[in-house]
Formats: C-alpha cells, sequence, structure tokens
C-alpha cells in the first residue's frame, strides 16, 4: 500500500469513509458558521448602546417571599432551606468597562468553540481515499493548537464573564435611597434593598478545562508518536 498525504482526484472523496466522518464533516461545518455568527451577534449585542445583554448577576443569597395575606393551604412537600446565589438576566444601559468585558468573554468562548468544531472537521477529513496517511502532522498541530486555547481559553472566559456579571450586578442592583408611603427610608436605616435582592461579587472557575485541555495534550503525544511510526515504515519501505 502506497501512503500519500497529498489531495487525490476528486473522484476518490468519499470512498470507503465510515457515515458518521461523513456526518461529522457537514456538522462542524456548520457549527463553525453557527460559532462565528452567534459570536458577532454576541458581541454586537453587547457594544451597541442601549441594547440589552443576556448576563449572570451574582447576588446575596435570597428567596422569594409570600406577599402579605397569602395564606398555604396546600404547599410543596419540600422546603427550600438555601436561597438563589445568581440570576440570570438581560441589562441594558451597562458601563462600558462591563460591556467591554462581556464582549471579551464573547469573543474567548467564540474561539474556542470555532477551534473546536475546526479540529472535528479537519479530523472528519481522514479517509478520504485509499491508502491515506492518517497520522498527519497539520492532525497533530491542530489538536495541540485546540487543547491550548481550551486549557488558557476555558479559564479566561470564565473570569471575564464572572468579572463582567459582578459589575453588572452593582450597577444594576444598588439602590442608595429609596421611599414608601411611611416616609423616607436609606441604606443607614434599612440596610437592604427595596427589591430584597443584594449584589455579590463572585469568580467562579471551573478547573474542568485543564483536564481536558491536559487529556487532548495526551492524544497529541499519541498522534505525533504515530506520525513517527509511520515516517520511519513508510522510509523503511522506501
Amino acid at each position: 500500500m502506497t501512503l500519500t498525504n497529498g489531495a487525490l482526484p476528486e473522484t476518490h472523496h468519499w470512498q470507503g469513509r465510515p457515515w458518521y466522518l461523513r456526518a461529522l464533516r457537514v456538522i462542524s461545518l456548520l457549527y463553525m458558521v453557527g460559532a462565528v455568527l452567534g459570536t458577532l451577534f454576541l458581541v454586537a449585542q453587547a457594544l451597541i448602546p442601549g441594547t440589552a445583554s443576556p448576563i449572570t448577576l451574582p447576588v446575596q443569597p435570597f428567596w422569594p417571599e409570600l406577599p402579605n395575606g397569602v395564606v398555604v393551604t396546600h404547599g410543596p412537600s419540600a422546603e427550600v432551606v438555601g436561597g438563589l446565589t445568581s440570576v440570570a438576566v438581560e441589562v441594558k444601559n451597562l458601563d462600558w468597562n462591563v460591556t467591554a468585558c462581556l464582549a471579551a468573554g464573547h469573543l474567548v468562548l467564540g474561539a474556542v468553540h470555532f477551534l473546536a468544531a475546526f479540529a472535528a472537521y479537519r479530523i472528519s477529513g481522514l479517509f478520504r481515499y485509499p491508502g491515506q496517511s492518517v497520522f498527519q502532522a497539520a492532525i497533530s498541530s491542530i489538536f495541540a493548537v485546540f487543547a491550548w486555547s481550551l486549557m488558557v481559553g476555558g479559564l479566561a472566559w470564565q473570569v471575564l464573564y464572572s468579572a463582567a456579571g459582578s459589575m453588572a450586578a452593582q450597577q444594576a442592583l444598588t439602590f442608595t435611597g429609596w421611599s414608601v408611603t411611611d416616609g423616607a427610608m436609606t441604606p443607614e436605616t434599612i440596610p437592604t434593598s427595596p427589591l430584597g435582592i443584594v449584589p455579590a461579587t463572585a469568580m467562579e472557575v471551573d478547573l474542568w478545562p485543564i483536564t481536558a485541555g491536559l487529556a487532548l495534550m495526551a492524544i497529541v503525544a499519541m498522534l505525533r508518536h504515530g506520525e513517527k511510526l509511520e515516517a520511519a515504515t513508510v522510509h523503511g519501505h522506501a
């Protein structure tokens, strides 16, 4: 069998390829397009003044209370003993530092999604013709780039989203004074929020991108080892 790296005539494409690789090629291509368009939409949504942007706001633990005068005759069997610590909302008129941080998070996350789909697209191109080399340097290099982007970008987008959410919570939920029918009230007299929701500062970072990235680097090492073995085999038969 002759091993080749270059493309053969178009008539040999798709010959003998598993159906799932063909499906992966189409799905990954659509996913790349969707990642680009979706990211551009979210970035524009964050940066265009007056446009509401979806964002998660960290808050002090709370749970809605029953309105005055409501008497429960038949209620749930379980009891909520802890409150919400974050709320997913849409906010507009945020300061530029929040929108810039949010847009940067969208860009980083979009880039990671795009690179994941691109790696899948390249893998789906294997076995396009008889005798094709499976261990190609381009494949291992692409997976190495994706692994590093997942580790770095996976942490970066979480930091950016957490920072943007914390700043947005302060801007959207901080009240410095309010009044009721009984007279004026300020945070000095009632140190809570008229909504009953108090903003919080949170930095939530999961470490799964590190684990996933290291697993991908292990795959990269195996691919590069296969490249060396395949090259040695080809030269041995030359």
